[in-house]
């Protein structure tokens, strides 16, 4: 039986979002999952790429700073995907050409600093 083909993901959509980088793709016919890889080029831009998941199932992949100390504010990232059908490499689409763009991670500001007034004179607290 002959394999199953399956078309490479295009259209990726980068967004350098508050929490990372955030990027989306239009579903794949046919696809089980997809395989996502990435990497910082913003000093190196031959770096290798980085394996992330291995046939994810959402036609969306997050790179949050929250859990990787990934991505660094101002840098650049590319992200490329490939349409996975089964086992194997024959079950597989080319890579996408890769998407770029800058992230922009933001946290949120700390809380204002708490401040107990004094107490009258005479009185204790």
């Amino acid at each position: 039986m002959p394999a199953q083909t399956v078309q490479t993901p295009t259209d990726l959509e980068f967004d350098g979002t508050k929490q990372g980088v955030t990027v989306t793709w239009p579903k794949i016919f046919g696809a089980q999952g997809y395989d996502i890889q990435w990497r910082g080029i913003t000093t190196d831009t031959a770096a290798t790429w980085q394996q992330t998941i291995l046939a994810a199932q959402t036609n969306r992949w997050d790179l949050s700073w929250q859990f990787t100390n990934q991505p660094h504010d101002g840098h650049t990232y590319q992200v490329r995907v490939r349409a996975v059908t089964g086992d194997g490499d024959d079950h597989k689409s080319p890579w996408s050409d890769p998407v770029a763009g800058v992230a922009y991670p933001t946290t949120a500001p700390p809380p204002p600093r708490p401040s107990t007034p004094a107490p009258a004179p005479g009185r204790s607290t």
